[in-house]
C-alpha cells in the first residue's frame, strides 16, 4: 500500500483510503507482479519487525524516537538554564543577569 501511495502522486487522508484505492489494482495484478510484495511481506514477518504506521504512512517507531530526542533537548536546555541561575545566585549576580523570555504561537490552517 505504501508503494501504491507513493506512486500515485496524490494525497490520501488515511491508509484505509489507500487500501480502498489499491484494492482493484492488486486484484488485477498477476502472480509475478505480486511476488516482490509478497516476498517483502514474508521477510518482514520473518524478521519479526512489526511496524506500526500513522494514517499518513509514517513509521510510529521513528516518530516516537524523534519525540524522545526532542524531549531530551528540552530537558538539556532546562538543566543549562538552572545551572546558569545557580552560578549567578552563588556569585550574587542574579539581579544583574539579563534574561529574554520569548513565547511563540504557531497557527496552521489545514484545508480539506
Amino acid at each position: 500500500m505504501l508503494d501504491f501511495k507513493n506512486r500515485q502522486g496524490r494525497s490520501f487522508k488515511s491508509m484505509e483510503e489507500v487500501s480502498t484505492a489499491a484494492g482493484p489494482h492488486w486484484a488485477r495484478m498477476t502472480k509475478e507482479q505480486r511476488r516482490p510484495y509478497e516476498e517483502k511481506a514474508l521477510m518482514e514477518k520473518n524478521n519479526m519487525r512489526v511496524s506500526k504506521y500513522t494514517s499518513e504512512g509514517l513509521d510510529v517507531e521513528i516518530l516516537e524516537k524523534q519525540e524522545r530526542e526532542e524531549q531530551k533537548k528540552v530537558e538539556k536546555m532546562k538543566e543549562e538554564i538552572n545551572e546558569e541561575l545557580k552560578m549567578a545566585s552563588r556569585a550574587g549576580r542574579v539581579q544583574n543577569k539579563t534574561f529574554f523570555l520569548i513565547h511563540i504561537n504557531t497557527f496552521l490552517l489545514l484545508s480539506s
